[in-house]
């Protein structure tokens, strides 16, 4: 079938739901390895859309047990479409299974995991081996700030403390992505990035990230935290303690730089 006969085909089929998708994984089983990915890919969208719809899912039986449509073609076109970009994207949209396969068949090949990662949806919480996988080689280091938004405030402290300093993470952008879910029990984090971000120059965009993350803290948890980390109320301190001031929508020192509590 020529390529525009193909496309009006699985446009016409998907609009017919259940049947046109029933027909359209029919299509795609009696050619599996034979249908162009670009296809193969467009057809899952429809069929996604379809299982978010109803509620349903649609698998196959297998010699290695029962596993959805979409799990199957994607791990037997695996050989065949293994260095195809549309094929890693289509990957991309089925999370557990990209992550399966970036552990697996990918876990060498730092290109393809940059591409399938950095077309992933965000994880919601910890996964100790992507994480340990990413942060352990400097050029995929700076995927975790990506994969992991608005899921930091799951992971352990002693996990986050390692990326504080780990090559291949600019400190702004890990402050900027902490920002995005930060957790109060996370306290020794947080003072050791406060110190890290006192010894370098003044930049009140970076300030107001980290008055982002320290939003989560109670005022006395705050002051307290703050009181331990700023000696002397330098002029980087006071312009510091301001962001978080506006951030929290609270006075914590008076004019001459003094605690109010």
């Amino acid at each position: 079938m020529q390529p525009r006969a193909m496309q009006d085909v699985i446009r016409a089929l998907g609009g017919v739901r259940p049947k046109g998708i029933e027909a359209l994984i029919s299509l795609i089983i009696s050619q599996s390895l034979a249908m162009p990915i670009y296809f193969v890919g467009q057809v899952l969208t429809l069929l996604r859309d379809w299982e978010r719809e109803s509620q349903q899912k649609i698998r196959v039986r297998t010699a290695l047990g029962d596993v959805s449509f979409e799990d199957w073609i994607l791990s037997a076109r695996l050989g065949q479409d293994y260095n195809d970009n549309l094929y890693r994207r289509s990957l991309a949209e089925n999370r557990n299974l990209a992550v399966k396969l970036v552990m697996g068949p990918f876990r060498e090949d730092e290109n393809a995991i940059k591409e399938i990662i950095s077309h992933m949806q965000p994880f919601p919480s910890y996964h100790e081996e992507l994480y340990d996988l990413l942060i352990s080689s400097p050029s995929l280091a700076d995927l975790t700030l990506k994969v992991f938004s608005g899921g930091f405030d799951t992971f352990p402290e002693s996990v986050l403390l390692r990326t504080i300093d780990t090559q291949g993470i600019e400190f702004h952008a890990l402050l900027r992505a902490l920002a995005t879910a930060s957790s109060p029990s996370h306290l020794t984090l947080h003072k050791a990035l406060l110190t890290k971000l006192l010894n370098l120059p003044l930049d009140l965009f970076v300030y107001r990230e980290m008055a982002k993350i320290l939003r989560v803290h109670t005022s006395a948890a705050l002051a307290e935290l703050l009181k331990e980390t700023m000696q002397t109320m330098s002029t980087n301190e006071m312009w510091l303690v301001r962001e978080i001031e506006v951030a929290r929508g609270e006075l914590l020192v008076d004019e001459r730089g003094e605690w109010l509590a």
